[in-house]
């Protein structure tokens, strides 16, 4: 199912059967359609996934996918562009798999942990991503991604 994102499309009235062909068309036609079940649930800049984890946006497009930083090109080599923050994020839930935490440790209350995971457009490469839980009860949150191929599960 379908909903308009901005309201600009034209007047629709939907009056008979034959209009819903026509409604259809328009939204076609429409740059901003999302799709309801592919919503990507924000709260004040971070995306919170039904897994159980957050990502906070600027993490994504202000290191992730802006040019010129740390492991940007990491990500730019497989595909993504700058303006591909909440496709990277759904990649990342794509991978994220808690039975695959490594790297354990504990600073006070803190737990820190990475998981590697495929993610990539065009190809697809093992990247390592690191976590952090800050207090027990809290969920895991995004802290960093880049690319490693000595997680590759196929060596």
């Amino acid at each position: 199912m379908s909903i308009l994102a901005s309201g600009v499309c034209c007047n629709v009235c939907l009056r008979n059967m034959g209009e819903n062909l026509r409604m259809q068309r328009m939204l076609s036609r429409c740059s901003k359609v999302v799709k309801t079940d592919e919503h990507v649930k924000t709260i004040n800049g971070v995306y919170h996934s039904a897994k159980g984890f957050c990502v906070a946006e600027r993490k994504l497009s202000g290191f992730c996918l802006k040019p010129g930083s740390k492991h940007s090109d990491h990500f730019f080599r497989v595909g993504y562009r700058e303006t591909d923050a909440e496709l990277l994020f759904r990649h990342i839930e794509t991978g994220y798999d808690a039975s695959k935490k490594m790297d354990v440790c504990f600073a006070g209350e803190a737990e820190k942990f990475c998981m590697p995971m495929m993610l990539g457009i065009t190809t697809k490469w093992t990247f390592r991503t690191a976590w952090q839980i800050d207090k027990p009860g809290d969920k895991p949150r995004f802290i960093s991604a880049y690319h490693d191929d000595s997680l590759r599960e196929d060596r």
